[in-house]
């Protein structure tokens, strides 16, 4: 079929791809590109993009002593997923210290009940499960450690999540959170922070 070019500009005859590389220019184009009532197809691979980031901050100390999971407060996340096909990618990053000889461990948990992805170790017998240790015999001489997790969950829903960082004392001992357990007033002892950030990435 010949090309034919109407009075109003229009173009009738040319097949797909007859246009030469290059020859349509980003100026070219509208200013919106209106796909609302097309499929778009990307490649394989292509196409898993960052949703949204939600980010919390804990400034403060705070001091543990149950010997059971509990939530470091100021931490903890809520985020309504955009699809029930969304991944997360959550980073936390906590700072402990102790006042004696004795032993915490850390978890970023989903609503308070669950590890995030399932993340634990193995059972062996009756040793405590956990995904990150906290501070073990050796640091309560005023030194603090540092402790971060990255972890990937696939919740499967669109209700919205609230994730948080938590702390189990298994000696029954105290620990504290942005601080060490024994210090004094100069320039030797630091107050730190803790933080929580959670990415929802495209399925």
């Amino acid at each position: 079929m010949a090309i034919r070019f109407d009075g109003d500009g229009s173009i009738f005859g040319m097949s797909e791809g007859g246009l030469p590389d290059a020859s349509v220019t980003i100026d070219d184009l509208a200013t919106t590109l209106d796909l609302s009532s097309k499929t778009l197809t990307l490649p394989s691979g292509i196409g898993s993009k960052i949703l949204q980031v939600k980010n919390a901050v804990k400034q403060g100390d705070q001091s543990f002593t149950a010997s059971s999971w509990t939530t470091i407060t100021d931490t903890q996340v809520s985020i309504t997923p955009t699809s029930a096909t969304s991944t997360f990618l959550v980073m936390g990053s906590y700072v402990l210290g102790a006042g004696g000889a004795w032993r915490s461990m850390g978890r970023i948990s989903r609503n308070e009940s669950s590890f995030v992805g399932g993340y634990q170790g193995d059972a062996a017998g009756s040793k405590d499960r956990t995904q990150m240790g906290g501070v073990p015999y050796t640091v309560y001489n005023g030194s603090q450690r540092p402790c971060k997790m990255y972890l990937i969950d696939s919740p499967a829903t669109t209700s919205t999540l609230t994730y948080e960082m938590q702390i189990y004392c298994n000696d029954g001992g105290t620990i504290y959170v942005n601080k060490s357990g024994q210090e004094a007033d100069n320039g030797n002892h630091t107050r730190s922070c803790s933080f929580l950030t959670v990415f929802e990435i495209s399925g």
